[in-house]
């Protein structure tokens, strides 16, 4: 396999954040972060396309929240999934809610609400 080098620009409190996260994680470059979050947005996806919801759920009370992004929701319709059709799992458990984090910086989630999006 090829190695292909990758750059990209972001603001810098987004780079603060990415170093944080990274160090919240014990990881120790930048590519270990990058090849955490493309391992977890390819699973994401896969569940998506397979017509899963990427649901948290509170071990303490049951409450659950259902992650939605417009990458995960154009997954889910491209793959032809009928999870795009049925009602969202944040509507089907007790206490749920539905929750967007696309382009949230982690901090800037209400702690409630929060969910892990790396």
């Amino acid at each position: 396999m090829a190695i292909v080098r990758l750059q990209v620009e972001i603001e810098s409190d987004q780079m603060q954040e990415l170093e944080r996260l990274g160090e919240l994680g014990g990881l120790r470059t930048k590519k270990d972060l990058v090849n955490n979050a493309f391992t977890l947005l390819r699973w994401a996806a896969k569940q998506k396309a397979e017509g899963c919801a990427i649901v948290s759920v509170n071990d303490d009370n049951g409450n659950s929240k259902e992650l939605q992004m417009p990458f995960l929701e154009e997954v889910a319709a491209n793959s032809g999934s009928s999870r795009s059709r049925r009602r969202p799992a944040s509507e089907q458990h007790r206490g749920s809610q539905t929750a967007s984090v696309a382009n949230t910086p982690v901090d800037s989630v209400e702690p409630e609400k929060e969910l892990q999006s790396v």
